[in-house]
């Protein structure tokens, strides 16, 4: 098996670059995002944008890295239908749904539930733009990474975790817009998950959920066998 990595780059923002070096950036919040390295803030070195909803800390600078580079993008129908209204060619934007996948460049990119709300805002007019989601790849080797995207924790996990197996899951953390620490932990478990990479904490104040706190969460049940990659916005993790 080759390497995969995944890079913070603060809050809910990551990129994954395949084992044959195909490039995800997985919402894609750069400027204005505190916590993103300002060397990462001009990122155009992406191949797909994986959009989970249509919140500005996520969907970010979807529109301008569109429009400076040559990636597509993946999301859910109705924020494709607001892509495609933005100018975008349906050969650049592939709208899909919850349960769906799409096989792109040697990869699966499955769409998944997520508890959260959605709503884009466009100057002071909130669009609704479908369902919060998340996303499961499935690598070339067939190891498989799941990104939870904002959400709480939901029965459904369970059924992915007996499913799929992911070698890591990228989960949020924070316990005041998403699931906190020991419900995160209780996610771990249902997953059935390798390593778990903590995100969408440490940005702003109310994010009061941290990574040693899910380490001590998944101690207590059992999970200490799980990797925890706790590490800092700019850094990667190589699998």
């Amino acid at each position: 098996m080759g390497d995969f990595k995944v890079t913070w780059y603060g809050h809910g923002t990551t990129k994954l670059v395949s084992i044959n070096g195909f490039k995800i950036l997985v919402d894609p919040f750069l400027n204005g995002n505190p916590a993103c390295p300002p060397e990462l803030r001009n990122d155009r070195d992406v191949d797909l944008i994986l959009i989970t909803h249509g919140h500005g800390d996520h969907f970010g600078d979807t529109l301008m890295i569109l429009k400076e580079s040559h990636a597509m993008a993946m999301c859910v129908v109705e924020m494709a239908s607001y892509l495609h209204g933005k100018g975008f060619s349906q050969s650049r934007i592939i709208g899909f749904n919850i349960g769906g996948s799409v096989e792109f460049n040697g990869l699966r990119v499955m769409m998944t539930n997520a508890v959260h709300s959605s709503v884009l805002l466009e100057g002071n007019r909130p669009l609704e733009v479908g369902p919060a989601v998340g996303f499961l790849i499935t690598l070339e080797d067939q190891r498989k990474v799941y990104f939870a995207g904002d959400t709480d924790i939901f029965s459904e996990m369970q059924i992915l975790g007996e499913l799929c197996k992911p070698t890591l899951a990228v989960l949020p953390i924070d316990g005041y817009y998403n699931m906190c620490p020991r419900a995160a932990a209780k996610a771990v478990q249902m997953l059935q998950c390798d390593a778990v990479l903590p995100v969408h904490h440490s940005t702003f104040a109310v994010l009061w959920g941290k990574p040693n706190m899910l380490k001590k969460e998944m101690a207590e049940l059992g999970l200490s066998h799980v990797t925890i990659h706790m590490v800092s916005p700019g850094q990667t993790i190589t699998i």
